[in-house]
């Protein structure tokens, strides 16, 4: 292992005025990520069996972002352009560009998403997980202005997150898709949720570690290890460590204040989800949408929206976060555990 490529690439971070906001919020998120270990173990990932045309996917989120408010229907299909269906198209006139995988590629290799300059990619299998995917890309696509705001950079999978468990509610209400079919998203949210904070955890170690000690070896992290041995994910704790340190190295960055969204993500859309209110939900998708200028003001509304976090730092109640964590999925056992 190329440690002195490991203590450069931390180095570059700890030294790049764009980290500071996120060492700041740092140790907060390890603990979110911590939470999310310690109960989200064994939520395994569940392959969709239902055929559902792309057509018809797009038809029911549609309707779905009707239900919810007629203007995000009506901006929906303008972004769509009158035109449902694009096979792989490469037209940089239209806004959404869908493009089919095999159901076993999407597990693998999704590569949904909204780039930098707005544009919608949507990799789609034709199965029930479709119409996640598309609301929670055109979600993101709502909030975007062509910049990212503090807030944004930490809270911006809070809105499309939540729009997946609004999504399930009307599949549930409006379809007749089998539940447990319905259900599968929730927990494969859960189980991506539960790999983003292995990663996220471990990166921060490293960082921690490599303050502590001026730089990181073999030694250093075989002993900070072998401390963690009394956690119940000891084991992937040690396996992804290695692999983790590799993908650093390989790619030459750390990465978790790219991951964290999704933790933060989670926990703040579970926290909406107690409340079913559009209102609020209308109110986050806007507030992403906002630069820096009134972010005091747009803070004091998330706190009242999403208790659980205050402030620029972004901290938590970790009481309320446990509770929710703890009862927010059906038919798949979540431990008692939490973050001491």
């Amino acid at each position: 292992m190329n440690y002195n490529e490991l203590n450069k690439i931390i180095c570059n971070f700890l030294n790049n005025p764009e980290s500071k906001m996120y060492l700041e919020t740092m140790e907060n998120v390890k603990r979110l990520s911590l939470i999310i270990l310690l109960n989200y173990a064994g939520i395994s990932y569940e392959t969709f069996y239902d055929n559902v045309p792309i057509n018809d996917s797009i038809s029911i989120c549609n309707d779905f972002f009707k239900n919810i408010d007629e203007k995000y229907s009506k901006e929906f299909l303008e972004l769509l352009k009158d035109e449902y269906y694009y096979d792989g198209s490469k037209d940089p006139s239209k806004i959404v560009v869908f493009t089919k995988l095999s159901k076993s590629l999407n597990n693998k290799f999704n590569r949904s998403g909204v780039t930098p300059v707005g544009k919608v990619y949507i990799d789609y299998d034709e199965s029930l997980n479709d119409i996640f995917t598309i609301c929670h890309e055109i979600v993101h696509r709502f909030s975007y202005r062509g910049y990212e705001s503090r807030i944004k950079r930490f809270l911006g999978e809070t809105s499309s997150i939540l729009a997946e468990f609004y999504v399930e509610d009307y599949l549930k209400e409006n379809t007749l898709f089998d539940y447990n079919e319905i259900i599968k998203y929730r927990k494969k949210r859960f189980h991506l949720v539960y790999e983003e904070s292995l990663s996220t955890y471990i990166q921060i170690c490293l960082i921690e570690l490599y303050l502590k000690n001026g730089e990181l070896n073999e030694n250093i992290l075989i002993n900070h290890l072998n401390s963690l041995s009394n956690l119940d994910f000891y084991q992937e704790v040690y396996r992804k460590s290695l692999e983790e340190i590799k993908d650093i190295i390989l790619s030459g960055e750390v990465n978790f204040f790219r991951r964290q969204r999704y933790i933060i993500g989670l926990i703040g859309a579970l926290e909406m989800k107690k409340e079913n209110n559009f209102d609020n939900f209308k109110k986050l998708i806007d507030i992403l949408g906002k630069d820096d200028k009134e972010m005091d003001k747009d803070i004091s509304v998330l706190e009242s929206i999403i208790p659980v976090f205050s402030g620029r730092d972004f901290s938590f109640n970790e009481s309320i976060i446990i509770d929710n964590v703890n009862n927010s999925i059906d038919g798949v056992k979540v431990g008692e555990k939490y973050a001491k």
